[in-house]
């Protein structure tokens, strides 16, 4: 049954989207939900109003679809490997079909065979979309949950912090592999171009933003492994231990915590095999973005050059409208564009799509997602327990990774609505991480883990209760924030 009424909202925020930067999400929008089982678009908002981007989606339905999904998981092996099976051969797909895409010499091409890259990655985009998207992300919001409820049923109450290892993956992020790579670089003396090279290849990816900049390029490498250098090499040694023993020390852990509370081994065996493989899709779903992000705003920076067209216009076509381009010489009027600029809403509803323009977006974003986003406030801020520790400092709150990078002093919180790679400057000298979104699986979650930096996520509010200035308390194993000093 489709709700009526939606007063319960996840909210992404971002700066720097536009509709070309997330192209391949504008065409999931048209997939019929019963067609594709691990689809859950009943209800969504998606626009860009005056420089930022919102996605806002109705929890109910989230957590009804990831409920049946995971149920079904943890009692089906067969179910749960097809899944497993679906990230895997997309892996592979990725190196064969999208990763030759990006060193083609784009200049060669006529206008036609430059459509024909554009929509070969499009579709594989699509195709990765279809059943990575939603789950993911909403294995992220609800492990946690879930995994209480478990607990809940076979009477058992954890004690303050452990739920935060419990929640730990035993698998290693790709931005830990890199940071492994090149700690082992920082030990040679001298570092061969074939092994730059060699980074380069594998972690192009593992910087970019949505706006399609940070590619990790050979003095980006070079960089990272001379401020590693200027670290004595017992740290360095020590910290490349952690790193390559983290698995093992997470299921020693798990062990004790599952003996402690005199848990079954094997549905809770269960419960993180989903865990440790979801941590490993959250990355090849990242990877497969921006690779495929690579392709198209390489593509996107070549069209100017062969229109009457700036490229920042360009960002606001569709995809629809990049054909037309390419094949028939067609612009979108600079009005068109304009209004769209001005405001921008798609409308989601049990799969019939609503668009509005200019003021009338602005006007229903404002009915059916800001005004929500503020009856949701409350008075305490509790979310999920993402990274163990305290921490005490001003509050940074800022949804912009590249003013945070500039502007956060070493120490500060930060408070953000979600992070992605380009924060990672952020969380470095942050004294701790607060998101209003995330889960177990979240990039805040596993960078600030890996950093051994308090952090809590999914706290739906924090943006909106806290300012930059105010003095608060981060419990990241008990998932708490308290406001100290306003």
């Amino acid at each position: 049954m489709i709700m009526k009424k939606h007063t319960n909202l996840r909210v992404y925020e971002r700066a720097g989207v536009y509709p070309q930067s997330i192209a391949y999400y504008f065409d999931m929008f048209y997939l019929p939900v019963r067609k594709y089982p691990y689809l859950a678009k009943f209800w969504e908002v998606v626009a860009s109003i005056r420089g930022y981007f919102y996605w806002a989606r109705d929890t109910n339905h989230l957590e009804k679809s990831m409920r049946k999904w995971v149920e079904r998981w943890l009692v089906d092996l067969k179910e749960r490997n097809r899944i497993y099976d679906f990230f895997r051969r997309d892996k592979l797909d990725l190196q064969r079909i999208i990763q030759p895409l990006i060193k083609k010499d784009l200049t060669r091409l006529n206008n036609r065979d430059l459509y024909k890259i554009y929509r070969t990655t499009l579709n594989f985009a699509l195709k990765h979309l279809h059943y990575a998207e939603y789950t993911v992300d909403l294995f992220d919001d609800y492990f946690a949950k879930f995994f209480l409820e478990y607990l809940q049923k076979n009477n058992i109450t954890l004690v303050s912090g452990d739920l935060s290892y419990f929640i730990q993956p035993a698998t290693t992020s790709a931005s830990a592999e890199y940071k492994q790579a090149i700690l082992k670089l920082s030990f040679l003396k001298k570092v061969a171009d074939k092994e730059v090279n060699k980074l380069i290849k594998k972690y192009s990816w593992i910087r970019m933003s949505w706006d399609g900049d940070n590619e990790l390029g050979k003095s980006d490498v070079i960089k990272d492994i001379d401020e590693l250098k200027k670290i004595n090499k017992k740290a360095r040694f020590l910290e490349l231990k952690n790193i390559q023993t983290l698995s093992s020390r997470v299921i020693k852990i798990r062990s004790s915590l599952v003996k402690k509370y005199g848990l079954g081994k094997k549905q809770t065996g269960h419960f993180f095999d989903l865990l440790d493989h979801f941590n490993i899709f959250h990355d090849y779903r990242k990877e497969t973005q921006m690779r495929c992000n690579q392709v198209i705003y390489r593509i996107l920076r070549e069209i100017p050059k062969r229109f009457n067209l700036l490229f920042e216009n360009l960002m606001w076509y569709f995809n629809d409208e990049v054909r037309e381009l390419l094949l028939n010489n067609k612009l979108v009027p600079a009005k068109v564009i304009e209004k769209r600029k001005n405001g921008l809403v798609f409308h989601i509803n049990n799969d019939k799509i609503k668009k509005y323009y200019g003021q009338r977006a602005v006007k229903k974003l404002e009915e059916l997602v800001l005004s929500v986003m503020k009856a949701q406030k409350a008075n305490e801020i509790v979310g999920i327990p993402a990274g163990a520790g305290k921490a005490t400092g001003v509050a940074f709150v800022c949804k912009d990774g590249s003013i945070a990078n500039r502007d956060m002093s070493k120490g500060a919180i930060l408070v953000t609505s979600m992070t992605t790679i380009d924060f990672l400057p952020a969380i470095r000298r942050a004294g701790a991480v607060v998101t209003d979104d995330g889960g177990a699986t979240c990039h805040a979650a596993i960078v600030s883990r890996e950093l051994g930096v308090p952090c809590v996520v999914g706290t739906k509010v924090a943006t909106q209760l806290l300012k930059t200035g105010d003095v608060v308390e981060v419990d990241g194993g008990a998932g708490v924030v308290k406001v100290v000093q306003k």
